[in-house]
C-alpha cells in the first residue's frame, strides 16, 4: 500500500514543534520527517525516532495552514498534497479533499497550532494522488517597505539661536523619509535593516545683513526586530513591540552665512522603541502604522573641524509612521 499519508507531513520537515502523542501519555516533541502505514518517524535532536502509526492518538502541528473558499469558509488545516483538481488536507476532524475550484487563496504557516485526531485515511481516494512537486508559500516573506513619518525632534539648543518672525517657537518637527527591507521569520518575529532622512523646515534668519538659511537634520541606518503575534480572529493582522539600532549622523546646514556655506554634525549611536500593527490586504501588499520614541543627542558637534562648546543637535523626540510593502513569499517545494 502507498504511504498513507500522502506526503502530507512533509511540510513538517520544516516545522520547529510537532508533537505527537499516545495512548500512555508519551509525548514526542521534535520535527516529523516521514511516515508510511506502519510508522510517523520524528526527528529529537539528532536523533530519528519512529512512531507505530497505530499508538498514535493525536498529532499536534506546530503551525497551520488557512484555506479560504469562495462560500466565505475558512479551513484550518495541514495541505497534504494537490492534484490537478482537488487539494488534500487533514483538517482537525479528518482528512479532506477541496476543489480547487472553489479556492479563494490560501496562506501557509499561517496559524500558529493544529491538533489532528483522526489520521488521514489509507483507502484509494487518498493514496492515489500525484507524487508531483510544486512550490508553495512557507508563511515566510522578505518584504520592501517605504514609509513617511512625522518627527517631533527636541532640538533645544538648535531653536534657542533663533527668534521666528512671528514671535512663535521655531519650529523643529518635520517628516522622515526611508525604507526598510526586512525578513518576516515567523508569526511572531521581524528583522529589518532601514535607511531614513530627516529635516526641519528651511529658516530664513533675518538677525543679521544679509539674511542666511539654516536647517537642521539627519540620516539614521539602523537594523530592527519586532516581536508579536496575530489575533486568531483576525490573522492578516501582526501586532508587535520593536526596537532600531543604529548610527546617526546629525548635522546643521548654514547657508550664505557671511557669504559662506558650512555644515557641522557628528555620528552617535541611536535607538528607537516603537510598536505597531501590520496589516495583510493580501499575499503580496501590506501596510503599516507604528508610534514610538527616538532617542538621539547627537553632542560634540563638530564645525569646520572644531567642537562646538555646550551645543547639541538633539533628535530625541516622538514618530508617527505609515508604511507601504511589498512582499515576496519565500517557498519550499513540498
Amino acid at each position: 500500500m502507498k504511504t498513507f499519508l500522502i506526503q502530507f507531513l512533509f511540510f513538517s520537515a520544516y516545522l520547529f514543534a510537532d508533537i505527537i502523542v499516545t495512548p500512555d501519555g508519551t509525548v514526542y516533541k521534535g520535527t516529523i520527517v516521514s511516515a508510511d502505514d506502519s510508522v510517523v518517524v520524528i526527528k529529537i535532536g539528532t536523533t530519528e525516532t519512529a512512531v507505530t502509526r497505530s499508538s498514535i492518538i493525536a498529532i499536534h502541528f506546530s503551525s497551520a495552514d488557512v484555506i479560504y473558499l469562495i462560500s466565505g469558509e475558512e479551513i484550518t488545516c495541514k495541505i497534504a498534497s494537490k492534484d490537478r483538481d482537488n487539494v488534500i488536507v487533514a483538517a482537525a476532524d479528518g482528512m479532506r479533499s477541496i476543489p480547487n475550484s472553489s479556492i479563494e487563496k490560501v496562506r501557509y504557516n499561517f496559524r500558529n497550532d493544529l491538533k489532528v485526531t483522526n489520521l488521514p485515511r489509507t483507502d484509494s481516494h487518498f493514496s492515489n494522488i500525484s507524487a508531483e512537486r510544486s512550490y508553495k508559500e512557507n508563511g515566510k516573506s522578505v518584504f520592501l517597505m517605504f514609509h513617511l513619518d512625522a518627527h517631533y525632534a527636541s532640538l533645544n539648543d538648535w531653536s534657542k539661536q533663533f527668534y521666528s518672525t512671528n514671535g512663535q517657537p521655531v519650529e523643529t518637527s518635520g517628516l522622515i523619509w526611508g525604507a526598510e527591507i526586512g525578513y518576516a521569520a515567523s508569526d511572531r518575529i521581524a528583522l529589518c535593516v532601514g535607511a531614513e532622512s530627516f529635516s526641519t523646515p528651511t529658516l530664513t534668519i533675518n538677525q543679521t545683513s544679509p539674511s542666511f538659511e539654516d536647517y537642521a537634520g539627519y540620516t539614521f541606518i539602523y537594523g530592527s526586530v519586532h516581536f508579536g503575534g496575530r489575533p486568531k480572529t483576525l490573522p492578516e493582522l501582526f501586532i508587535y513591540g520593536g526596537i532600531d539600532l543604529g548610527s546617526l549622523t546629525g548635522k546643521e546646514v548654514v547657508k550664505n552665512f557671511n557669504g559662506i556655506d558650512f555644515e557641522g554634525g557628528n555620528t552617535k549611536f541611536a535607538q528607537r522603541f516603537k510598536a505597531g500593527m501590520q496589516y495583510m490586504t493580501s499575499n503580496r501588499f501590506s501596510i503599516t502604522s507604528e508610534i514610538g520614541y527616538l532617542a538621539a543627542n547627537v553632542k560634540e558637534v563638530e564645525v569646520l573641524g572644531n567642537v562646538v562648546p555646550n551645543y547639541s543637535l538633539d533628535f530625541s523626540g516622538l514618530f508617527i509612521r505609515a508604511g507601504f510593502s511589498y512582499h515576496i513569499p519565500l517557498t519550499i517545494t513540498d
